[in-house]
């Protein structure tokens, strides 16, 4: 694969309200210190990408880790065009994408679209279903090969979530004692089997960052149309502690799976605010792990992280499902305790590349792109090898 086009997801915020995806740049310190001189491009892009991807003034840019990512793949021989969903929307459902693909870059090219999702808003004027339909269908038309990343099987997993969470499971079910621990999930499939819990959470299907997430203990219901509902163990130290959040990217390896590995670039950890409900955010440091006097450490954690991770990727249909942590993924840990007290790491999460927020803002020094970068080098590995 040798071109990408990259689209703004549909979201409901300014970038500039949302710091978790969110990268600021000094344009003058990069100018006076010669740096990154390829994202001057954000600012002198053709088309108006809107303040949900970048905000700018007269000193300054922030603009979405996405568009961060592309940008500096397009600095390692990829070509690339950035621009707008209803660009892309309008082009795919009125068939105009095979002759501008011809028109702009040539016949017989392989392009991916890469739709940048880090908001589970669905889009109004082309739904996830008819995006991925309308792609299909772009392969009969168009000279070269064409593809969606992510594909529609992983979009649809990784939505779902009951799928990420059974693979979870499974994996802790044979996994060493350190790594077995997992809350217990009900899927509303027969008897409830947390009936005698007196507290749980319910979460939904399509939901995302601490969203359609409820306390609330009431009968089960079932619908048969929709998003779902099922409820998990509740675990208090997801609220008294927070979460730690482990950012992996892989690199190529000789004995890794498919030729690459997972290494652990950065891990911060995050708790909400039970009063303002503002998730707070920031670098990990020694004294986050020991959680109430217990001995777990960051080699423990980055051991755990890594254990399901590649897990994943040697599941029988990890290219279907997980495909996208060829590239990177984000790891979510919690901590919880058994029946005698102790307490273990166990993952509550994993969260693609593509739709994991970064923290870049919390985690980095200006001009804050060192991750997209590496997820940049990661993914051109990957689509170029592929």
């Amino acid at each position: 694969w040798d071109t990408i086009i990259w689209t703004t997801a549909p979201a409901e915020h300014a970038v500039i309200e949302n710091p978790t995806v969110a990268i600021e740049v000094t344009d003058g310190s990069l100018a006076v210190l010669e740096r990154n001189p390829w994202l001057a491009k954000a600012r002198d892009l053709d088309v108006d990408l809107g303040d949900t991807i970048v905000a700018k003034s007269t000193e300054s840019m922030v603009l979405h880790q996405g568009l961060a990512t592309v940008l500096y793949a397009g600095t390692l021989g990829l070509d690339i065009h950035v621009d707008t969903w209803s660009w892309l929307a309008n082009n795919l459902k009125h068939r105009l994408l095979p002759a501008w693909l011809d028109t702009t870059f040539g016949p017989n090219r392989s392009i991916v679209i890469f739709l940048h999702w880090t908001s589970t808003h669905e889009p109004q004027d082309l739904t996830f279903q008819h995006t991925y339909e309308a792609i299909r269908n772009l392969r009969i038309h168009y000279s070269g090969r064409i593809r969606p990343y992510p594909s529609q099987s992983e979009l649809w997993q990784d939505r779902l979530k009951v799928g990420d969470i059974r693979a979870l499971d499974e994996i802790a079910s044979r996994a060493p004692a350190e790594f077995s621990h997992r809350p217990k999930t009900c899927f509303g499939l027969g008897e409830c089997t947390l009936k005698d819990q007196p507290k749980t959470v319910h979460k939904r299907t399509h939901s995302s960052c601490g969203k359609h997430t409820s306390t609330q203990r009431n009968k089960a219901k079932i619908y048969t149309i929709g998003p779902q509902w099922f409820h998990q163990e509740y675990v208090p130290s997801l609220i008294d502690f927070g979460e730690l959040r482990v950012i992996i990217i892989t690199e190529p390896s000789a004995t890794g799976i498919r030729g690459r590995s997972g290494r652990v670039k950065y891990i911060l950890r995050t708790r909400l605010d039970p009063e303002s409900e503002l998730l707070h955010a920031l670098p990990v440091q020694p004294s986050d792990f020991q959680v109430h006097g217990t001995s777990l450490d960051r080699e423990q954690l980055e051991s755990i992280c890594l254990y399901f991770y590649e897990n994943l990727r040697s599941r029988p249909d990890a290219l279907d499902h997980y495909e996208s942590l060829e590239v990177s993924g984000r790891v979510d840990v919690g901590v919880i305790e058994d029946q005698y007290g102790e307490k273990h790491f166990f993952v509550n999460e994993i969260t693609r590349g593509y739709g994991a927020h970064l923290f870049s803002h919390v985690l980095l020094p200006e001009p804050k792109t060192e991750i997209c970068e590496a997820c940049a080098v990661a993914f051109k590995e990957y689509v170029t090898t592929g």
